[in-house]
């Protein structure tokens, strides 16, 4: 607990206002289309998919869910069995859909895809691809999009750059500053988005989708969408309750937004790797160096990520250690 003397209330900020403030609280859906800074978002049993994608999108540099523990009138009669820890909950509950479906939809295209394990899921997703993708010949679009991702590379940095900038004036009171460099990062935050729509059309068109029927094409869809949802649920969970094979080989969870966001990806990329080979090691991330080819190819080129990883989130927090003193 922290004590403040009762002086604290009667000063003043650097800006001149008050030491303590009201705080005030919006509910998810009056939240949809806002953009703000940090998010912080109180949950219960009573989520589900459409409101936690809503909820968790608002911050722009970060977004916090904090659970409330189930109550129930009855505990004192008769004490409900335990549910499951917090961490199961969560994620169940997050897996629930409350969208309403079209009479135009395919009912049958994605219907089955919430009960379809993860590792089967991706083998028809790669096996879609494969059978009608075809070749990636087209060198031109190979260019283009390794040009894309440069430049969406570049806005990303430009993001982080203005949005510390915006954080270190707002702290010395420069207002125009802090705005200037807001603006900034909000059209790199911008920036980004165009660039990964325009990657995607370009996938879209190198994968040579059209080929697929109507039938497959929803399907192909539908796969990619819940797939997509499953890694956010996940990258989510790594955050709350890291697993030890993560925390050994990338440490624990950094504070920093910047080295978490990194942290983050790289701790997807092991869980993912340890689904697709069935890796059940519980203290190495990666398990053994492997004896079949392809896995051994992707198990080096994933240690090299982590080390890389590693290495950033360090640099990051020696940053973060150095603007605080």
């Amino acid at each position: 607990m922290l004590e403040l003397p009762a002086g604290y209330l009667h000063a003043r900020t650097d800006r001149g206002g008050p030491t303590l403030d009201h705080g005030y609280a919006i509910t998810g859906h009056k939240a949809q289309g806002m953009t703000t800074g940090r998010a912080f978002v109180l949950g219960s049993g009573d989520l589900y998919r459409e409101w936690g994608y809503v909820a968790l999108s608002r911050g722009r540099t970060s977004n916090h869910l904090y659970l409330t523990a189930p109550s129930d009138d009855r505990d004192e009669i008769a004490p409900a069995e335990p549910s499951g820890d917090r961490l199961t909950t969560l994620t169940r509950a997050l897996q629930r859909s409350r969208g309403q479906q079209l009479a135009t939809d395919t009912p049958s295209a994605g219907a089955d895809l919430a009960a379809q394990p993860t590792v089967l899921l991706r083998r028809e997703h790669a096996e879609l691809t494969q059978r009608y993708g075809g070749e990636k010949n087209a060198r031109g679009d190979e260019r283009e999009r390794a040009a894309l991702e440069r430049r969406r590379h570049q806005a990303r940095a430009a993001l982080d750059s203005a949005s510390r900038r915006a954080r270190e004036a707002d702290q010395r009171g420069d207002r125009p500053v802090a705005a200037r460099e807001q603006a900034i990062a909000d059209h790199a935050h911008q920036r980004i988005h165009q660039l990964a729509a325009h990657i995607d059309r370009l996938d879209l068109r190198q994968q040579n989708l059209p080929m697929l029927s109507e039938a497959e094409l929803v399907r192909y869809a539908a796969i990619a969408a819940e797939l997509e949802r499953r890694e956010h649920v996940q990258r989510l969970a790594l955050v709350v309750d890291p697993p030890a094979h993560v925390t050994a080989a990338l440490g624990p969870v950094p504070e920093r937004l910047e080295a978490r966001e990194r942290w983050q990806q790289t701790a997807g990329r092991i869980e993912r790797y340890r689904d697709h080979y069935g890796i059940t090691d519980p203290d190495r991330a990666l398990g053994e160096n492997p004896q079949d080819l392809r896995q051994r190819s992707d198990w080096r080129q994933l240690r090299h990520e982590i080390r890389h990883g590693r290495e950033s989130i360090t640099r990051e927090a020696d940053r973060g250690r150095e603007l605080e003193l």
